[in-house]
């Protein structure tokens, strides 16, 4: 069974400098922020799953008429999933799912990543059957694997707006 649940402007901190439309995202319940073009959909879901219940939680600019969109998901997990095998393995099969759910195939070879302290994570760009190109980074932090993806129309790509938005992404305690 899914719950949604949406939310906007309470979970943000506000414009991040005058005249920028930017919007840095840094919920009170959470450990992380990042900062989003413009204010974000927040929606929750939880779903049940094989090794126990899963929460997702994503924030989505897609705005109307706009050729790029910037996401940010995470999926907290109950401690059974570590059961499944080590971090990496189980970031190479999110990896395969992100893939699979794009319907596309990735276009440069994975690459592995660290957030901060030793966080594992991937980079890798998926290109759709609908012409779009994802870049996405990948990083299991705790109990969570956080997707953090720009998707922009085929021959539009611009990796370097997609790095300043990833870069944005850090953890608070």
């Amino acid at each position: 069974m899914k719950a949604i649940v949406w939310t906007l402007g309470i979970l943000f901190l506000g414009s991040c400098s005058a005249g920028d439309q930017s919007v840095r995202v840094s919920p009170e319940d959470e450990d992380f922020q990042i900062v989003f073009p413009a204010a974000p959909q927040d929606e929750t879901e939880t779903e049940a799953s094989g090794f126990g219940e899963v929460k997702m939680r994503r924030f989505t600019l897609a705005p109307e008429g706009g050729s790029i969109t910037h996401q940010l998901t995470y999926h907290e997990y109950p401690p059974t999933i570590f059961m499944l095998g080590e971090r990496w393995q189980l970031l190479d099969a999110r990896r395969a799912q992100v893939k699979a759910d794009l319907k596309g195939k990735i276009r440069d070879t994975h690459e592995v990543i660290e957030l901060g302290d030793e966080q594992p994570g991937q980079k890798f760009v998926v290109e759709t059957d609908d012409d779009q190109v994802v870049y996405v980074r990948i990083y299991f932090i705790d109990d969570r694997i956080y997707e953090l993806k720009v998707t922009t129309p085929a021959g539009q790509e611009d990796p370097a707006a997609a790095e300043a938005f990833f870069d944005s992404f850090g953890l608070v305690y």
